[in-house]
């Protein structure tokens, strides 16, 4: 595959699960609206509130939609180093 077909492949998955993880924090922390956040207080069995595991949730599904931002920006890349250096970093990655 080209450079350009695997970047915007990497692209759109890493946007969708981005969304994906955005969307399912915000449905879970939108049953709490209209009563007083018990989890808060309620501990997993992990022992950590499950408000927090929530928001870390919505924090990671921003984290994933900014890379998959971020490398479609960088697919239309033409310089061949820039490409070569991209490559071999994701390479080391998986």
């Amino acid at each position: 595959m080209k450079y350009r077909s695997v970047m915007s492949v990497g692209a759109v998955a890493a946007f969708l699960f981005g969304i994906y993880l955005l969307w399912y924090g915000t449905a879970v922390l939108s049953m709490y609206e209209a009563v007083s956040i018990k989890e808060a207080a309620a501990q997993d069995s992990h022992g950590m509130s499950l408000l927090v595991g929530y928001t870390h949730v919505r924090m990671i599904g921003t984290l994933v939609l900014g890379l998959g931002l971020l490398t479609w920006v960088i697919k239309g890349v033409s310089d061949p180093r820039a490409c070569r250096a991209v490559t071999r970093s994701s390479s080391l990655v998986f």
